[in-house]
């Protein structure tokens, strides 16, 4: 069964910055550079602390950051990402005020049975806590380019990780994380999962990679979109803060 489609009367510039960002091809053989995140941000208008633009990319950053929890929870064993996506959750939601938001602004480094994950699988394991990390960093800034980075982190993770093969985020992202942001509302856990072809809770942990004997990290394999995210990035403010 398809999912309907919310049907909200957007700007016209936030119509056409979904767009592009939710068709946009990386061609390996076609070296070029865009910042589909950027225009979105941008898009939903001139952002400071407690306007109209600012609750919806807020929104928008809860949304993208919880849909990409699953990149990390297919090989982490450690709470912190999903921690602070129930913190900003329940700040939305019902007004709840962690008594420090601080803590949740320092992205979890990626590990497991208390072993430090530091071959492929970091790429999308770490982008995932640096989006749930970007998401409160906006909230407390207003900084756009927090939100880009959020954006660009949580769609960076669906690139790198396997689950990307059916989970259609940049579809999602256009087609119901956008609207119901503008919304300024929750998503319904029909919504959350839409344009997914595996539900995420018949996503099956792969702890035991860092149990097998002799195993050695393999060296980070990066796509040609990872890498010009890697370039970019260099120029950025760090995610990992302390």
């Amino acid at each position: 069964m398809v999912m309907q489609k919310p049907v909200v009367d957007l700007p016209e510039a936030l119509v056409e910055a979904s767009h592009q960002f939710s068709s946009l091809f990386y061609d390996q053989d076609e070296v070029y550079y865009l910042e589909p995140e950027e225009d979105v941000v941008a898009a939903f208008g001139h952002c400071e602390l407690g306007n109209q633009a600012y609750k919806r990319i807020l929104w928008l950053c809860l949304f993208v950051a919880r849909r990409a929890l699953p990149c990390r929870e297919l090989y982490c064993d450690t709470n912190q990402p999903g921690e602070t996506i129930e913190a900003l959750s329940e700040y939305l939601v019902k007004g709840v005020v962690p008594e420090n938001w601080q803590k949740f602004t320092t992205a979890a480094e990626p590990s497991c049975g208390g072993i430090e994950i530091m071959d492929c699988r970091q790429c999308d394991t770490g982008t995932m806590a640096g989006s749930a990390a970007r998401a409160v960093q906006f909230l407390l800034s207003a900084d756009p380019d927090d939100a880009r980075i959020c954006l660009d982190d949580a769609d960076c993770a669906f690139d790198q990780s396997p689950l990307g093969r059916d989970d259609h985020f940049r579809e999602w992202l256009a087609d119901f994380a956008i609207p119901i942001a503008f919304l300024q509302r929750e998503m319904t856990l029909e919504e959350q999962s839409a344009c997914r072809e595996v539900s995420s809770e018949k996503i099956e942990p792969n702890f035991d990679i860092n149990q097998r004997s002799g195993f050695k990290p393999a060296p980070t394999r990066m796509s040609f979109l990872g890498l010009l995210r890697l370039l970019r990035r260099s120029a950025s403010p760090p995610a990992f803060r302390s």
